[in-house]
C-alpha cells in the first residue's frame, strides 16, 4: 500500500512537472510567433522598493511603436494571436502590468491605478518611446487612458478593447462591477471547475487549451486567489459600498477620456459578459466604435484576423 501511494505521489509530481514544461514551452513558442525578446525593467516605488516588470519587445524593427496592455489576471502573452499579424507592421511593446504575469507582486505595496500608472510611466520613459500607439484591453484600457493623459507627448492614438472603467446607465446587462459590489470576486477560484466557469464567462468563442496546460493554468489561478483579492481591493477600495450613483462615479474614467485630444477607437464583443456591450453608448461620444458579433470579452483572441484588420485600418489613417 505504501509503495502504491508513493507511486501515485510520484505520478502527481511527474504530471505537475510535465504540465509546467509544456506551459513554458507554449510561452517560448508565443515569443517566437511575436518575433520578440523577453526583457525586464525595474521601476521605483515611492518608498524606494523595486517593482520588476517583464516585457516583450518585438515585431518590426524601426516601425511605429504599438504598446499593448493586457487585462486583470492576464499577462503579455494574451496578444500572440493578433500580435503576430500586427507585428508585421509595428514594433510591439508588451509589458506585464505590475501585479500580473512575470512582474512583481508585493503584499506591502498598494497596487492602485495611480501607482501602477506611475510605474508604467517610468517604463515608457526609459524606453524613450515617441509618437506611439497604445492599446488597452479590459483593465489595460484604464491604464492606457491614464498613460495617454499623463504623457500626451508620447501617445498619438488609443484603442480600447472591452475596457474597464465605464458604467452604462439604464441597462439590464450585468458587469463584473455588479459581482464585486456584492462581494463576489470571480477571480477567486477554489477548484479546477471554477476555472472552466471563468473561461466560459470571458470567451464566447471557446479557446482550446491542451488538458495538461489547462490544469496548470487552473492551479496557478487557485494559488493566486488571495493575491487577486488584494488587487481588486487595491484598485477598487470598499467596492461593496459603491451602491449609489454618486459612489459609482468614482469607478468611471470618462472624465479622463474626455480630455484626450487624440483619435480613439473602441472595440467590443457583442457577447461580452465581463463589461456589457451597452458600455459603448458612453464611448461612442469620443470616437469610432466597432462591435464584433458572436464575440466575448477578448476579440484579440477570439477573432484575431478581423480584429487586426480594424486595428491596422485605424492606425493607418
Amino acid at each position: 500500500m505504501l509503495r502504491r501511494l508513493g507511486g501515485l505521489k510520484d505520478f502527481g509530481n511527474l504530471k505537475e512537472k510535465l504540465s509546467k514544461n509544456l506551459y513554458e514551452g507554449s510561452l517560448s513558442f508565443r515569443r517566437k510567433v511575436l518575433n520578440s525578446n523577453l526583457d525586464k525593467f525595474i521601476a521605483k516605488e515611492k518608498s524606494g522598493k523595486e517593482i520588476e516588470m517583464e516585457y516583450l519587445i518585438g515585431g518590426k524593427v524601426g516601425a511605429p511603436a504599438l504598446i499593448l496592455l493586457h487585462g486583470f489576471a492576464d499577462d503579455k502573452y494574451n496578444f500572440y494571436k493578433a500580435g503576430w499579424r500586427l507585428g508585421q507592421h509595428y514594433q510591439l511593446i508588451i509589458p506585464d502590468i505590475p501585479g500580473f504575469g512575470g512582474s512583481s507582486c508585493h503584499q506591502d505595496i498598494p497596487y492602485t491605478v495611480e501607482n501602477i500608472t506611475d510605474w508604467m510611466s517610468q517604463f515608457l520613459m526609459r524606453l524613450n518611446i515617441q509618437n506611439a500607439f497604445i492599446m488597452g484591453c479590459s483593465f489595460g484600457g484604464v491604464l492606457a487612458i491614464k498613460l495617454a493623459r499623463k504623457h500626451p507627448e508620447l501617445i498619438k492614438k488609443i484603442i480600447l478593447v472591452g475596457s474597464a472603467g465605464f458604467l452604462p446607465k439604464n441597462t439590464r446587462m450585468k458587469s463584473i462591477y455588479d459581482d464585486f459590489s456584492k462581494g463576489r470576486n470571480i477571480f477567486y477560484l477554489k477548484k479546477s471547475k471554477d476555472f472552466d466557469s471563468l473561461m466560459n464567462r470571458i470567451f464566447f468563442q471557446k479557446q482550446y487549451i491542451p488538458p495538461l496546460i489547462k490544469g496548470y493554468l487552473a492551479q496557478d489561478f487557485i494559488n493566486k486567489k488571495k493575491w487577486f483579492v488584494k488587487m481588486v481591493d487595491d484598485l477598487i477600495p470598499n467596492m461593496v459600498h459603491y451602491n449609489t450613483a454618486q459612489e459609482k462615479k468614482k469607478l468611471t474614467y470618462e472624465k479622463d477620456l474626455s480630455k484626450l485630444n487624440i483619435p480613439i477607437l473602441t472595440i467590443w464583443g457583442e457577447n461580452d459578459l465581463i463589461f456589457p456591450v451597452d458600455t459603448v453608448k458612453i464611448l461612442e461620444r469620443y470616437g469610432e466604435v466597432i462591435i464584433f458579433k458572436d464575440i466575448g470579452h477578448c476579440p484579440q483572441m477570439e477573432c484575431p484576423e478581423l480584429f487586426s484588420k480594424y486595428v491596422r485600418r485605424f492606425l493607418a489613417v
